[in-house]
C-alpha cells in the first residue's frame, strides 16, 4: 500500500515537471518578470523611516552580552618625572592616592650616561616592583617601554630604582613615565 502511494506522488512530480517544461512554459516565463525593482533613496530632506529590531525592552540588543568597565577620563594617570643622580635613583615618582588603585598600564624610561655599559632600572613599591629592559639606543642613550597591567594599592610610593654601570660616571640623568588609571580601592 505505502509503495503504491509512493510511486503515485513520484508520477505525479513527475507529470507536473514534464507540463511545467513544455504547456506551461511560457506562463512560467512571465511570471517570473512580475516581480519589479525598487530603488529607495534615503536623504537628508526625506529620510526612509527605521525601526529598531531585536530590542530588549528600550535597549538595542547586541552579540556580545554583559557588563563593559567603564572608568571616567579624569581618573587617567599620565606622569612622567626626570632625576638626576648617577649611581643609584630612588625617587618617589607617584603616591596613590588614598581609597584608590593605581593600574599601570605602561611603565617607560630613557637614561643617559657618557660610557655606560647597562642600565637597570624598575618601578616599586615595597615587595611590589615592575620591571624595565632598558636597550641600548646609541652611545650614550638608553631605552625602556612595557606595556604592562599592574595595580599598586591604596598609599603605594612608587619609586623608580635604578643605575648605570659602571659605577662613578661624571654625569647621569633618568625620565620615568607611567601610565595607567585609578579605580575605587577594594
Amino acid at each position: 500500500m505505502q509503495r503504491r502511494a509512493t510511486i503515485s506522488a513520484l508520477l505525479l512530480v513527475g507529470v507536473g515537471v514534464v507540463l511545467g517544461t513544455t504547456v506551461f512554459r511560457a506562463d512560467l516565463a512571465e511570471a517570473t518578470g512580475l516581480a519589479q525593482s525598487v530603488t529607495v533613496n534615503n536623504t537628508t530632506n526625506n529620510p526612509v523611516p527605521v525601526k529598531e529590531q531585536n530590542l530588549d525592552g528600550q535597549n538595542i540588543r547586541v552579540h556580545e552580552e554583559g557588563t563593559a568597565a567603564v572608568r571616567s577620563a579624569d581618573e587617567e594617570i599620565s606622569l612622567t618625572k626626570t632625576v638626576f643622580e648617577c649611581d643609584e635613583f630612588k625617587p618617589v615618582v607617584y603616591t596613590v592616592p588614598t581609597g584608590k588603585t593605581f593600574v599601570v598600564k605602561y611603565a617607560g624610561a630613557s637614561g643617559f650616561a657618557q660610557g655606560a655599559s647597562s642600565v637597570s632600572g624598575f618601578i616599586a613599591s615595597g615587595e611590589d616592583f615592575v620591571p624595565l629592559v632598558f636597550i641600548r639606543q646609541e652611545d650614550s642613550l638608553w631605552r625602556a617601554s612595557e606595556a604592562v597591567e599592574y595595580a599598586f594599592a591604596s598609599g603605594s610610593e612608587l619609586r623608580f630604582i635604578g643605575g648605570f654601570l659602571p659605577l662613578g660616571l661624571p654625569y647621569c640623568s633618568a625620565q620615568v613615565a607611567l601610565g595607567g588609571y585609578l579605580q575605587p580601592a577594594p
